[in-house]
């Protein structure tokens, strides 16, 4: 018993020197020692990986040029059917996609902007976002759009097209109309 005890210590102690010695390095700094160590997990000051301090998700991400092209009809629609509400609709466009990329996130909404025509009853460009082809607004829940005045209103959007290597705004022709006079905080609906 005391001669298997015997050899496995001096196994042991012999696995130990090795493998000491095999790792030993001189003049390391504790950083350095710990970067090896990162490495295999994936980090050691790589800024593209999420357990590095200074991890920037976006830092490989391409910057395309911006091309603006000339704006066209988007075939807006206007809806007053509910008393106080305009529902403004146009077809779908091409190259939008409403997908969050988190790199570039102005690419996922449309842009919509309101200014007013011989008055001055409301915001110049003044306006919101939408995700999809149709915009719901509320009279008197801004300052964009009110009831009985004349405005226009223009769509603008950015496609950010990978295989054109290029970022396209698009914008629509400029959409005239009249607000309808009915509105729910006027108390006539």
């Amino acid at each position: 018993m005391k001669t298997k005890l015997s050899i496995f210590l001096g196994a042991l102690a012999i696995v130990g020197i090795t493998s000491f010695t095999a790792c030993e390095k001189s003049n390391v700094t504790p950083d350095q020692a710990t970067s090896g160590v990162l490495d295999k997990r994936g980090g050691g000051g790589n800024p593209n990986n999420p357990n590095t301090p200074g991890y920037n998700p976006c830092a490989n991400y391409p910057v395309y040029p911006i091309v603006n092209l000339p704006t066209y009809d988007f075939n807006i629609t206007m809806d007053t059917t509910a008393c106080g509400t305009i529902v403004f609709r146009w077809n779908p466009q091409p190259g939008f996609n409403p997908v969050i990329d988190s790199c570039y996130t102005i690419a996922r909404y449309y842009y919509i902007s309101f200014a007013p025509v011989g008055h001055t009853n409301g915001c110049t460009g003044g306006g919101s976002l939408s995700g999809t082809n149709a915009y719901y607004y509320t009279m008197g829940s801004g300052c964009s759009v009110w009831p009985g005045y004349d405005y226009v209103m223009g769509i603008t959007y950015y496609e950010r097209n990978s295989v054109d290597q290029k970022v396209y705004v698009r914008a629509s022709l400029p959409f005239y109309f009249t607000a309808p006079k009915r509105a729910v905080f006027l108390n006539n609906c």
